[in-house]
């Protein structure tokens, strides 16, 4: 049915039974009885407050002493059954281990956190340096930009002022060309007012 190593529940009781702090100090083969439970219960919580102990959250002390609490149990099962204590001893030692294996796992997460963290502490002074470099860049080309902006404005401004120069040059050109071209007029009238061949006069005889 079951395959475990033939142990005496004496043997057990002596491998289940801690250091000097343990609930119970010495193993007994006899078999557990009401008042061994109730006594068993003051202890623990006797020792728990000794030891000041914390109500709720991770405690070592009350997981030391909650553990030898499950240790006397085993032991007084094992001495009525010992198939019964072998199997509670087994999944015991199982449940140890998962934990263990957890533990294990948290350490190397604890470990992989903080080395991510020097490197991102790492990557936010290089973030940081490049930042100030683009700020800089960005400074550089605001006053490029200023710079292009005026030189546009001087040269928007000189080829309006230019654009005027021409078109009143072009005006006062053409109102001189018009002004010629009357002058002209009235002179070419004139001229040939005065040069035009007369036409003779003839006189008609009534006779």
């Amino acid at each position: 049915f079951f395959f475990f190593k033939q142990k005496t529940a004496y043997e057990i009781a002596q491998r289940l039974v801690g250091s000097e702090m343990c609930i119970r100090d010495s193993p007994s083969t006899a078999m557990a009885e009401r008042e061994d439970m109730l006594t068993l219960t003051k202890e623990l919580d006797k020792k728990l407050t000794e030891r000041q102990a914390r109500d709720n959250g991770i405690c070592a002390v009350r997981e030391e002493l909650f553990s030898q609490c499950f240790d006397e149990i085993i032991r007084q099962i094992t001495v009525d059954c010992p198939q019964r204590g072998f199997l509670l001893h087994r999944v015991r030692e199982e449940i140890k281990m998962t934990i263990s294996a957890y533990q294990t796992l948290y350490q190397s997460a604890v470990v992989f956190g903080l080395r991510k963290q020097v490197q991102a502490q790492n990557g936010i002074a290089e973030l940081e340096e490049k930042l100030e470099e683009l700020k800089k860049r960005k400074a550089r080309l605001a006053t490029r930009e200023i710079d292009l902006k005026k030189k546009f404005e001087a040269v928007e401004k000189r080829n309006k002022e230019k654009a005027k120069f021409d078109e009143e040059k072009r005006t006062a050109e053409l109102d001189f060309l018009k002004y010629q071209e009357n002058h002209l007029s009235s002179f070419l009238t004139n001229y040939q007012e005065q040069h035009a061949p007369k036409q003779p006069f003839h006189t008609f005889s009534l006779y």
